[in-house]
């Protein structure tokens, strides 16, 4: 297990590395002068030669890449948004906890929602449970985030006035107005996942259910629950685990359309407005920070599946 753990956590090293370099040869691809979008297309070509020393940007690729991650590496230093005027150190700082809150409470409505659906539609494969249930995750899967977000603001937020409207407010200031701020988000991004973790759920329970060892349980006359939960969701786990850790990646890593619709000032808001007003530098950062979220996560599932099952050791 540790020669598994040591491998594991070599390959994240050199993987963050490697996506390190590719972001920032990402953003070298996209046209446009950081400097101009800063100062203006009438900016003095004194001023413009000006920022560009001060940013660094004068310098050899090489040279600027090694002193990006140098300073991300021993100083946690990401640089320096161009239309914020802020550390992007400092913005994640902010931004970060508030996409959290929202991709924690989606990620909990996924789980809660999506696995015991997926458990019910493959104990009654085939029946009105199943076939309810692969209908309603059809319908959630083709239909965009916004369109349901658009819908529940105006069902629970308009019409019936649960919930606000849009905005935030920080659950460790007021937690009750807190999670209602979160709630409409939450769901409308975890209708997708919870059609996801569903399906994949019954396919996983199908799988299990023929296996020899859960046919001589049933004959033993095990009861159901005791079937489901001590002989059936432990080898199930796999890919339902692997599907829950991308689910949780692609939360943490932002949620840019809900968070936008419903104006929360998250990670996702920040790639959706460093995208529009083209600010390079968070962008860069953006690219770097998600693909940590997923190969992290990933690494994480892993180890979590190697402990449950030995066989998936490869060292």
């Amino acid at each position: 297990m540790l020669k598994y753990l040591f491998w594991r956590l070599s390959g994240l090293l050199l993987t963050l590395l490697g996506l390190s370099f590719v972001s920032f040869c990402l953003i070298e691809l996209v046209p446009g002068d950081p400097v101009i979008t800063m100062l203006g297309e009438a900016a003095a070509w004194q001023d413009v030669e000006r920022l560009r020393i001060e940013l660094g940007l004068n310098k050899p690729f090489l040279v600027r890449y090694y002193n990006w991650i140098t300073n991300a590496v021993v100083h946690g230093d990401l640089g320096y948004s161009l239309l914020m005027n802020q550390p992007i150190t400092e913005l994640f700082k902010t931004r970060i906890p508030r996409t959290a809150w929202l991709a924690l409470l989606s990620f909990l409505l996924t789980i809660f929602i999506g696995i015991p659906s997926g458990i019910l539609a493959a104990l009654y494969a085939g029946g009105l449970i199943d076939r309810l249930v692969m209908t309603v995750s059809t319908v959630f899967l083709a239909t965009p985030i916004f369109l349901v977000a658009l819908f529940l603001m105006w069902i629970f937020a308009v019409q019936l006035r649960w919930f606000p409207v849009a905005g935030y407010i920080a659950p460790t200031s007021h937690f009750i107005e807190g999670i209602k701020s979160l709630c409409l988000p939450a769901l409308s991004i975890s209708t997708m996942y919870i059609a996801y973790i569903a399906r994949m759920t019954r396919a996983a329970i199908l799988e299990t259910l023929t296996q020899d060892f859960v046919v001589a349980a049933q004959a033993k006359g095990v009861t159901r629950a005791r079937l489901v939960f001590l002989h059936i969701m432990k080898p199930s786990l796999v890919p339902i685990l692997t599907a829950g850790g991308l689910v949780l990646a692609e939360l943490l890593g932002g949620t840019i359309v809900s968070e936008t619709i419903f104006v929360i000032p998250g990670i996702g808001r920040l790639t959706f407005d460093a995208a529009v007003k083209k600010d390079v530098f968070v962008l860069q950062a953006m690219l770097l920070f998600m693909g940590s979220i997923y190969y992290v996560i990933n690494v994480i599932v892993d180890i979590c599946l190697a402990v449950i099952d030995p066989r998936i050791r490869i060292i």
